[in-house]
């Protein structure tokens, strides 16, 4: 069974916005690259943002949170 991080440390990609998650388990951080597109294909916005110190069940739930908030932009973008 893999390791928690590296289960998260998979890149996510749907349509309208990508991630890049990386659990850095010795500093307690969880690194996320955010890229947002146009519904045209366009950048729209690109950040990176480093939580932590986070146990790992606070980095899943911040995970979480980040994963719904692209979905809710994703469909502000297409409707």
């Amino acid at each position: 069974m893999a390791a928690w991080h590296d289960r998260i440390a998979d890149d996510k990609q749907e349509e309208g916005w990508s991630l890049k998650v990386r659990w850095l388990p010795a500093l307690g951080s969880l690194v996320i690259w955010r890229q947002t597109y146009h519904p045209d294909g366009r950048l729209w916005e690109a950040d990176r943002t480093t939580y932590g110190p986070l146990t790992q069940p606070e980095a899943h739930d911040v995970l979480e949170a980040v994963l719904e908030e692209c979905w809710a932009q994703q469909l502000h973008l297409f409707t």
